[in-house]
């Protein structure tokens, strides 16, 4: 492992050497700080927001802590209420698909083994569930791959009782490759919540964190406006429960 990175790193050192030495801007402004970084984290949040209400579709990966328990998510979704991805949970399984309304799930055999504890199901049943997407009609899951409602969760600070919470701005960093300012809010006192909003336009959310509390959130939301393709299952592959 460790020579891997050393390579990466090495490589990573020969471009950056390059790049300077053709562009005649050295490190110096790779270490620049943007305008866009020194304006005010509200500023900041305001653009973010703006910027997110834009968005017709994106991908969310990362996890999120509920009831005690981590999950693990692997989602894209659109404004069409269409979705595609994948929920884990304690080395659970689950595929979600969502179109025309309609959403069906998939989970593997340790996952029904979960749902359906204190029940004598016989192990062969657990095993067919698992072959079959389960169909599942109404808003059951729909707010998983409600995009609206999961921008309003994605704002940049959220509002307590009414009021903005204040902001801090932090530092300009760089992921995957572009370059992203920090805010951060702490709703409530409690909980921190940080926010990473890009400082070239279009000022997306590209992740957010929530630390501190009783449910800690790290998600990184990318591939905005691409493509994804989902179907419905065939129907011989779908079963009501």
């Amino acid at each position: 492992m460790a020579s891997r990175t050393q390579r990466v790193l090495a490589r990573l050192a020969v471009a950056a050497l390059g790049v300077s030495l053709v562009s005649g801007c050295s490190v110096y402004e790779a270490a620049r700080t943007s305008d866009f970084a020194e304006q005010s984290a509200t500023t900041i949040a305001v653009a973010g927001e703006r910027a997110m209400d834009d968005v017709e579709s994106l991908r969310l990966t990362g996890s999120v802590w509920e009831d005690g328990r981590q999950f693990f998510v692997d989602l894209h979704v659109d404004r069409a209420g269409r979705c595609s991805g994948s929920l884990s949970l304690e080395g659970r399984h689950v595929d979600l698909r969502r179109v025309g309304g309609t959403t069906w799930f998939k989970g593997d055999a340790a996952f029904y083994n979960m749902v359906t504890r204190g029940r004598d199901v016989p192990r062969s049943e657990l095993d067919r569930l698992s072959r079959k997407w389960i169909t599942v009609e109404g808003k059951t899951f729909g707010r998983v791959c409600d995009l609206d409602a999961l921008l309003k969760d994605f704002s940049a600070f959220e509002h307590e009782k009414g009021q903005e919470v204040e902001a801090t701005r932090g530092t300009e960093v760089e992921l995957d490759g572009a370059r992203a300012v920090e805010i951060s809010a702490r709703p409530g006192g409690v909980a921190l919540q940080r926010t990473w909003v890009l400082s070239e336009s279009p000022h997306r959310v590209v992740k957010m964190t929530v630390e501190g509390g009783r449910e800690p959130v790290v998600l990184a939301l990318s591939e905005f406006d691409e493509p994804f393709e989902v179907e419905a299952p065939n129907g011989g592959d779908t079963a009501r429960l």
